[in-house]
């Protein structure tokens, strides 16, 4: 996937013991540095650390995104979920640099989900940021399908996460290359 012009990847591996995760964070981490490849570890600060990942994702219920900060001994990404604009807000706040808003639709990669935003609740809450005076990357989050791309694009939305997406295709390769043609 690195090939076709992934640029980002999230280690999320929910219901693995810690030990699994950093060794496959570990691995990943190896290539990602060779390929100029950002990689972020969800919800764990501490693989985080030990891998040398990029940063971390950190979900509502999961660490607080100042104790993050300060457990880290050189600059880390943050990103936190969101589901409502107060999210965003609380998490911007706190010192995240890009937030996961989502879900967009149903997705089954995640158990407990968040009410579904759909289009309108996207544009609803893009259009509240500028109170904020202060510019946050948005990413588009659960259940995003190839079709819903360009829409997201041009309500503001600066990228997406397509795990589902990718794991159900049949052409990574030319998704990969679409996705990039229409965020990058």
């Amino acid at each position: 996937m690195y090939e076709a012009g992934c640029k980002w990847v999230q280690l999320r591996m929910k219901d693995e013991p810690k030990e699994t995760i950093l060794n496959e964070a570990l691995k990943i981490a190896t290539y990602a540095q060779k390929n100029q490849v950002i990689l972020t570890i969800n919800d764990h600060v501490d693989i985080t650390q030990a891998s040398g990942a990029n940063g971390v994702h950190l979900g509502k219920n999961d660490s607080d995104i100042k104790l993050a900060i300060k457990h880290f001994s050189t600059q880390k990404i943050i990103g936190a979920t969101a589901n409502t604009f107060a999210d965003i807000k609380n998490a911007l706040n706190k010192g995240a640099d890009y937030i996961g808003l989502g879900p967009y639709r149903y997705t089954s990669t995640k158990k407990i989900l968040s009410p579904v935003l759909g289009l309108g609740g996207y544009e609803r809450i893009i259009n509240k940021l500028p109170t904020l005076k202060k510019n946050i990357p948005i990413y588009a989050i659960g259940g995003i399908k190839m079709k819903d791309m360009e829409q997201l694009k041009n309500i503001g939305v600066y990228g997406i996460a397509v795990s589902g997406m990718l794991l159900n295709s049949t052409q990574k390769e030319t998704d990969i290359k679409e996705i990039h043609r229409i965020f990058v």
